[in-house]
């Protein structure tokens, strides 16, 4: 009987110190030699022609592959969010934290998912790109 509540402890502790590691996503203008974010913020402004701002993936844990998408969906008024693209980039299998450069064009309200490439979901969050 010991034995099993023992298993089943460790079990347990075993759960909340793996559900304690949260992946993040930070929008911000660039990332520092140490992988931090350099000015993040949810809300970019771009010009007319349009922007770029780094997507930072903080895992806290090695990815394990090479390649992650961002699906990139558009909300609209009514909070529906409608498919805008998907965007495919390498990673470092080693990584714990990675970022990428992705261009804005259009202003209005995004959520991004971050998979891996096949198919696992990482992290998630919102943006809004207003226009000057």
């Amino acid at each position: 009987m010991k034995k099993i509540l023992l298993i089943a402890f460790l079990t347990l502790v075993s759960i909340l110190i793996n559900s304690s590691i949260a992946q993040s996503l930070y929008f911000c203008e660039g990332v520092d030699k140490d992988g931090n974010a350099i000015t993040p913020t949810n809300s970019f402004t771009i010009s007319a022609k349009g922007g770029y701002l780094y997507f930072l993936v903080d895992l806290g844990y090695e990815i394990g592959t090479d390649e992650v998408y961002y699906e990139i969906y558009r909300v609209d008024s009514k909070g529906k969010e409608i498919y805008d693209k998907t965007i495919y980039k390498e990673v470092d299998p080693k990584s714990k934290k990675f970022a990428h450069q992705i261009m804005f064009t259009t202003p209005g309200k995004y959520n991004i998912y971050v998979y891996k490439g096949d198919g696992i979901y990482l992290t998630s969050n919102s943006l809004r790109i207003n226009q000057k």
